[in-house]
């Protein structure tokens, strides 16, 4: 086994909602791949986990890559990734808050954006800038199905608004974006996947990642989270499965 340099978290940055404008509403996961630089080893990038194997060549691989060799503390030596999150066009990039965060500011975008304190930000590429969103804690369960996926796609609605100040519980920021999340697909799988979330206990709101595959579902209390990974696991065993906390 190669000895490990440093090794880095990278906890995964689910988008809830985006605009026209390019403001995008980002929040972060309890889950993440492990990005690993290794102290001996040719140069390059050794993939390994359940969703370690990106076809060469591909779109999917060469973002993989770029967001592996930003969290690595050798880009340039050997990184080892366990990927544990399937790749997915609409998931945030830790290579993409760099791009918009401060000339002189230093460290990890997803450390930065930790430090606020803040279960969700309001990404403004245009104006290189990111502002706190203070949400509650937000427990979700996402879903992917191996499918086709057609591409990133254009936002639907028009500009997002920055959410109000005052949403104190999940259901509260669910109605709220209603009005700005991707709630159903002309894609027939993800599709699949918003109707099979609708269906479950307790639900508050069910969409798709913007420009992605990935969907998400909003519970009021982590037991009842739970409860649905627990019976869309039983019901769809080949479908990745995830509950977590937007935090």
């Amino acid at each position: 086994m190669p000895t490990t340099r440093a090794e880095r978290r990278a906890r995964a940055l689910i988008p809830l909602a985006a605009g026209r404008d390019g403001r995008r509403l980002l929040a972060v996961a309890d889950i993440a791949d492990t990005v690993s630089s290794l102290a001996i080893g040719p140069p390059g990038i050794a993939w390994r986990g359940p969703f370690g194997d990106l076809e060469q060549g591909t779109h999917a691989e060469r973002q993989a890559e770029d967001f592996a060799r930003f969290l690595s503390a050798a880009p340039r030596g050997p990184v080892m990734v366990e990927k544990t999150i399937p790749f997915d066009p609409g998931l945030g990039n830790a290579a993409l808050e760099a791009a918009v965060a401060p000339a002189d500011a230093s460290g990890d975008p997803l450390e930065r954006l930790a430090a606020r304190r803040s279960t969700a930000v309001l990404l403004e590429p245009a104006a290189k800038k990111l502002t706190a969103v203070n949400f509650p804690p937000l427990p979700v369960v996402l879903l992917h199905a191996d499918h086709e996926n057609d591409g990133p796609r254009a936002p639907r609605g028009g500009p997002l608004p920055a959410p109000p100040d005052d949403l104190s519980q999940p259901r509260e920021v669910a109605e709220w974006l209603e009005d700005h999340a991707e709630t159903r697909s002309d894609n027939g799988a993800i599709q699949e996947m918003l109707e099979e979330l609708a269906l479950t206990p307790g639900i508050c709101l069910a969409a798709v990642v913007p420009g992605g595959a990935i969907c998400y579902a909003i519970y009021p209390d982590r037991a009842t989270a739970q409860g649905a990974a627990a019976h869309l696991e039983a019901l769809h065993p080949a479908w990745w499965v995830a509950r977590t906390t937007l935090s």
